[in-house]
């Protein structure tokens, strides 16, 4: 995201991905989704993937216990997302204090213009868009 400069960029990259504010859960979600279509490639369902896994997290209660370990970063597959957004998620709540449901939201919004939105139009020079001309 934006907001954050890139030499704190690249120093909170090496840390441990702590976000302690909106901004940085936000650019974490972000930087993550990213991470995981670059390992498993970018295709319609992996950025559902991602898209489900953002809403996932978005939607989770915030109560119960947090685990002892951060899971792994280099998920390789929807539940493993799914856990880790989870995880990061209300360990920022627990921090903070505060929902992190409208920053996931404007990260899934952020996700689908930069990322679904361009896959999508991309894909229809490709193959052509879907009309009733077609039948």
């Amino acid at each position: 995201m934006p907001y954050i400069p890139d030499l704190k960029r690249r120093e909170y990259l090496k840390e441990t991905l702590d976000p302690i504010n909106g901004g940085e859960l936000n650019f974490t979600l972000y930087y993550l989704s990213l991470r995981y279509l670059d390992r498993v490639g970018k295709t319609y369902d992996k950025c559902e993937d991602v898209d489900d896994a953002l809403h996932y997290a978005m939607n989770q209660p915030m109560i119960g216990n947090l685990p002892e370990t951060m899971p792994k970063m280099d998920v390789i597959n929807q539940c493993e997302l799914k856990y880790l957004f989870d995880y990061i998620c209300y360990d920022y709540y627990l921090k903070t204090g505060r929902d992190p449901g409208r920053t996931i939201r404007m990260c899934a919004r952020e996700f689908y213009r930069r990322i679904i939105g361009p896959y999508e139009d991309e894909k229809i020079m490709e193959n052509g868009d879907v009309t009733i001309k077609n039948e």
